[in-house]
């Protein structure tokens, strides 16, 4: 009988051997404490950035009503609905860029993320740079657009590394930074208010201003932070990443994943879809 060499008796795992059409249908049980240890490593990957990210997200899109509060209403001539209008534009650049910028996320990868953070803290800081409500309006429409496929990004991220059983989970984490964004927004925008005649402008300019240039600082600093697809993935290697990717593909994440007209329709005739 042949004696197998040390390499043959425990082959290395490669991406590659991880492919549908190499994978032998006879694969090793997956070691659950090996995969606790990944889990756990991707949980302190992926979650926390994220986590950063939309804590900024939220508290950028409603410090409108803190900078109402603190006099915006009065310098812009906020009568009747123009108010209102401000805060219901940025809904509106949701529905329109929605889509596209979702396929440009998924074409370009999470990185896309920081960007969109850059751009909508651009436009934040322009809110506070208005002169007149309708520029107000235009500011808060593009910012609206650049925010637009960030949760939706950031849910399809969160969801290619875990798999069915461990994505709700890790989701529901990432939205407590909402909650938290909004117990401390008024805490943070009181403390700006303070700012109040600095530099000649008035209070609710600064909490526009401030917020928005912390967001540039974070989105450039998270830049090196958030992860790629997981078939791009470089903070995982050899056994780690080739469980990774077993999960991943098991799970039912397909890099190379195409959209046809007949999934589209076979979407929109879910029931969920339309009560969603």
């Amino acid at each position: 009988m042949a004696t197998q060499t040390p390499s043959e008796k425990h082959p290395a795992v490669t991406d590659a051997a991880l492919s549908p059409s190499l994978t032998s249908s006879h694969e090793q049980p997956i070691d659950r404490a090996a995969e606790r240890r990944l889990v756990r490593k991707l949980d302190i990957r992926i979650i926390p950035v994220l986590w950063i990210l939309y804590l900024c997200n939220f508290i950028d899109r409603a410090n409108i009503g803190n900078a109402k509060i603190a006099g915006m209403e009065k310098d812009l001539t906020l009568t009747g609905q123009r108010f209102n209008i401000c805060v219901w534009v940025f809904n509106l650049g949701y529905l329109v860029a929605g889509i596209p910028c979702t396929i440009l996320f998924k074409r370009y990868g999470p990185k896309s993320l920081c960007v969109m953070m850059l751009l909508w803290a651009v436009t934040v800081v322009g809110c506070g740079l208005v002169r007149s409500w309708e520029q107000l309006v235009v500011t808060r429409l593009l910012e609206g657009i650049c925010e637009s496929a960030f949760i939706s990004g950031a849910a399809y991220l969160i969801g290619a590394y875990y798999t069915t059983a461990e994505y709700l989970g890790r989701y529901v984490v990432f939205l407590t930074a909402g909650i938290i964004a909004g117990a401390v927004n008024g805490f943070i925008s009181s403390l700006i208010s303070k700012m109040g005649g600095v530099g000649g402008y008035a209070a609710w300019r600064w909490i526009f201003i401030i917020e928005g240039l912390l967001t540039v600082v974070i989105a450039l600093g998270c830049w090196f932070f958030v992860p790629p697809f997981p078939e791009h993935c470089e903070f995982l290697h050899g056994e780690e990443k080739a469980l990774m990717l077993r999960r991943v593909r098991e799970g039912g994440h397909n890099p190379h994943d195409t959209i046809t007209l007949k999934d589209v329709l076979s979407e929109l005739g879910d029931w969920k879809i339309w009560a969603g």
